[in-house]
């Protein structure tokens, strides 16, 4: 069966390589034609792994390796294999290195080893594939293994790797829909989880659309926190997936410019009732960063066709917000906060770094920088548009003087937080993006839980990192007030990192950014 093409339709008429280049492929534009855009990657998929498709893609894929006399290697004796290659005779010096049998490694143990040590945070739990079968119908096992296989093979090689992981992300989309479809099933941990790996999937690996993927699967996570309900935070590991998920949907919300539905807000307000401590960061930081995110959403338009008063409430209203964020981390313990030590990483750009006690306090500091780089920079262009300042209040005009310079330092922190690069052994994902000069958390415990934990885990979890580092970077290297020296290195930043990772969403934020670039003089 031939490879599936997902390019444009003209280049698959014309059987020539598709770029699939964000817009229009570089084919279509060489020959002034309207590129037709590409094809849904989810349907061609699925369509190439109906049963009939399935059958014929085993059978060319099939495993081992044919012989002359017929025969499959898989069904031949290691040393009769041997004796038929060209290399085996009494004098090659290799021959001590054979043994009498093959050393087999499973896909499975495989595909969960990369995903542990890739994906989750060092130190976490550690699930054996017995016990990931066991939970729901089979989607999370299913889901695991699809990102496993993908990160393994961005570093090595598997025979049919691309072949496996077609069939592996139709077996697990499948999966999943049937659990979806399930009242019981769509409300275990295990289908939420699965639904957040898969948003995984499509950030790391879907060359087209992924964006518009990984934002199907995040709705869909909310909507399955809704269905769960308030009590479920009342349990160690309810209450992760609870704040993983608003935060993932924060983060679609701001890309989309939409506001955070209303369902969302009533379950924060229904949760309330099993808080511990309401100053808790974590809680803090939800609060906050809802009502930036409907900020953003109901502040969408171009500034200088809005009238003075209105700007006026703007203003206001972005101040109380960025003192809402301020205080997420006033009165916290010190495990909260990061400590600023000499550095020559960065050159003279920068002369120090963070270094952060846990991953979870990165990930609250990475969200916060990426708000208040795209709140301030509100305030700097209404500032531009409305240079007298008459009639606003002291507060509000102070704000509005320092826009730019709390920009700028939110930009150099970003570049401090960027971690050192740490062992493959540690974390391979923490390297050039990750959340803390030591990728190990110790302690997962040491946060004292935001709610009340009256349905105790049976089993520590796995804890997986997120990616909020990349959307600070990403808003500092696209504000117009950051110096331009210092975009130039937080871009270098995020190329270096969607090279290394080869993380496809980062890769086009990077190109998008260099295209701004390329347009706006230095």
């Amino acid at each position: 069966m031939p490879k599936p093409s997902f390019g444009c339709l003209t280049c698959r008429r014309r059987r020539v390589k598709c770029d699939e280049r964000i817009g229009t492929c570089s084919n279509c534009e060489r020959y002034g034609v309207l590129c037709p855009g590409y094809q849904d990657r989810f349907n061609v998929m699925l369509r190439l792994h109906s049963p009939r498709n399935r059958d014929l893609l085993q059978a060319q894929y099939s495993p081992g390796m044919r012989l002359n006399d017929g025969q499959l290697a898989e069904n031949t004796p290691w040393c009769q294999q041997s004796r038929h290659s060209a290399d085996w005779n009494s004098d090659n010096p290799r021959r001590a290195l054979m043994i009498d049998r093959p050393l087999h490694l499973d896909s499975n143990d495989v595909a969960l080893a990369m995903f542990y040590s890739s994906h989750c945070v060092h130190g976490s739990a550690v699930w054996p594939p017995w016990h990931l079968q066991s939970r729901g119908n089979g989607c999370l096992f299913a889901a695991v293994k699809v990102l496993g296989t993908i990160t393994y093979l961005q570093k090595w090689s598997l025979p049919d790797g691309q072949a496996t992981i077609r069939r592996g992300y139709a077996d697990a989309i499948q999966l999943l829909n049937v659990a979806l479809a399930s009242p019981s099933e769509a409300q275990t941990d295990s289908t939420l989880l699965a639904t957040m790996i898969m948003s995984a999937i499509e950030t790391q690996a879907a060359p087209n659309q992924s964006s518009d993927y990984w934002e199907v699967h995040t709705k869909g996570a909310a909507a399955l926190l809704q269905l769960r309900g308030a009590s479920q935070v009342t349990s160690r590991l309810g209450s992760t997936l609870f704040f993983q998920v608003t935060k993932f949907m924060t983060t679609a919300c701001i890309l989309s410019g939409r506001r955070i539905p209303e369902e969302l807000h009533r379950l924060r307000n229904a949760t309330r009732a099993h808080l511990v401590d309401p100053a808790h960061p974590v809680w803090k930081y939800q609060g906050a960063m809802f009502r930036f995110t409907d900020f953003v959403a109901e502040t969408r338009t171009d500034v200088s066709k809005l009238e003075t008063q209105d700007l006026q409430h703007i203003v206001a209203d972005a101040l109380s917000i960025y003192n809402e964020l301020v205080a997420i981390f006033e009165g916290a313990s010190s495990v909260w906060q990061y400590e600023t030590v000499p550095s020559a990483r960065f050159g003279r750009m920068v002369d120090y770094e963070h270094v952060y006690q846990t991953v979870l306090a990165t990930q609250l500091w990475s969200g916060y920088r990426a708000a208040v780089i795209i709140l301030c920079t509100m305030v700097a262009r209404i500032s531009n548009c409305l240079p007298s300042q008459v009639g606003f209040d002291t507060p509000v005009k102070q704000f509005m003087h320092k826009a730019i310079e709390i920009i700028n330092d939110a930009a150099v922190d970003t570049i401090a937080a960027v971690p050192r690069p740490t062992p493959l052994v540690h974390s391979s994902a923490t390297a050039p993006l990750g959340y803390g000069h030591d990728s190990s958390d110790g302690n997962l415990t040491q946060h004292a839980p935001v709610f009340q934990e009256m349905q105790p885990d049976s089993q520590a979890i796995p804890h997986m990192h997120g990616c909020p580092l990349q959307w600070s970077v990403y808003y500092a290297a696209n504000c117009e007030f950051v110096a331009r020296p210092v975009r130039e290195c937080i871009l270098g930043i995020l190329e270096h990192a969607a090279k290394t990772m080869q993380i496809q969403q980062w890769k086009i934020s990077a190109e998008n950014l260099k295209l701004e670039f390329q347009r706006v003089p230095a």
